[in-house]
């Protein structure tokens, strides 16, 4: 008897509490799953199914997600850990077949911008327009990111902040040093002037800036050394705001409401302070996130 193993992860997130069931494949048939056992997912995804007697091609896993749906993965290898199930076409044949997913969404999330060569939104499908740039493998998550030239290139996104509300921006960058203040992730910006949020660099400078009437800066000194780093930039619904940089707060300070509108972008604030760089797996969420959170976004890749 064998123990077959691994990790339930939607597009590189952990999936805790989903319902996973090994299926014999041989035995089953079109609208017949033969399960021969089953597990639920802890909080890093992990999960095990023991008392398999045959060989590494006749499982499959399928998992249960909180929609109530089972979604097939593809043929398992038997005996090993990190056999992960995703999305896709279906191995087994069942009638009817799962329907295509994506992956799980954070009650918080507004948008997720992968760069996998476009600029859709994976979460709520407020699809980005990338204007000039390209799509790199030199990439953090996933197999690519965007690469902006500091000129023209930038991606405009439809989204928008609610005074009031809670902000966190999350953004993988790789930067070579400025020569002016250059701005990686821009929310509301009425003109190149002024903007509710932006993570932003300048040349000794990474930060995350509000502005409620005045700019208030959360940053850091950084050396521009051209490797990935994780940045992140909070605001809670009470006015607190905290800067992260690889999972760790850096700087904090407090402001009011943001009440600014218009264009949101990533790679520039209105129509300058265009970036250099490498820029991928952007998230925007409507709330502040926690210490906690960032932490876990930073080293598991969910909050």
């Amino acid at each position: 008897m064998g123990t077959l193993s691994g990790t339930v992860a939607l597009e590189g997130d952990p999936i805790a509490n989903a319902k996973v069931a090994v299926v014999d494949a041989e035995a089953s048939s079109p609208g017949n799953w033969v399960v021969v056992g089953g597990d639920t997912s802890t909080a890093d995804g992990s999960w095990s199914v023991s008392g398999l007697a045959h060989g590494p091609d006749r499982y499959h896993a399928l998992v249960q997600l909180d929609d109530g749906n089972y979604y097939n993965s593809e043929s398992l290898p038997f005996l090993t850990v990190d056999a992960v199930i995703e999305p896709g076409p279906a191995a087994l044949s069942i009638d009817p077949l799962p329907p295509e997913i994506g992956f799980a969404i954070p009650d918080s999330g507004v948008a997720r911008y992968k760069f996998e060569q476009d600029a859709t939104d994976s979460w709520n499908g407020n699809d980005g327009t990338l204007t000039g740039g390209t799509y790199t493998t030199d990439s953090e998550i996933g197999s690519y990111a965007v690469s902006l030239d500091g000129a023209d290139d930038a991606v405009d996104i439809p989204v928008s902040h609610s005074s009031g509300d809670g902000l966190s921006l999350s953004a993988w960058v790789k930067l070579s040093s400025p020569s002016s203040a250059q701005y990686i992730v821009t929310i509301d910006a009425p003109s190149q002037y002024s903007a509710d949020a932006v993570l932003y660099i300048d040349d000794t400078k990474i930060g995350f800036q509000c502005y409620d009437g005045s700019y208030v800066s959360t940053n850091t000194s950084f050396s521009y050394d051209n490797t990935w780093t994780h940045i992140v930039g909070t605001k809670t619904a009470s006015g607190d705001m905290e800067f992260y940089v690889n999972g760790s707060s850096v700087a904090t300070a407090t402001i009011g409401n943001l009440t600014e509108s218009g264009t949101s972008s990533i790679g520039r604030r209105g129509g300058s302070g265009y970036l250099n760089g490498l820029v991928d797996d952007v998230r925007i969420y409507r709330k502040g996130l926690t210490d906690t959170e960032v932490s876990n976004l930073y080293n598991t890749g969910s909050i």
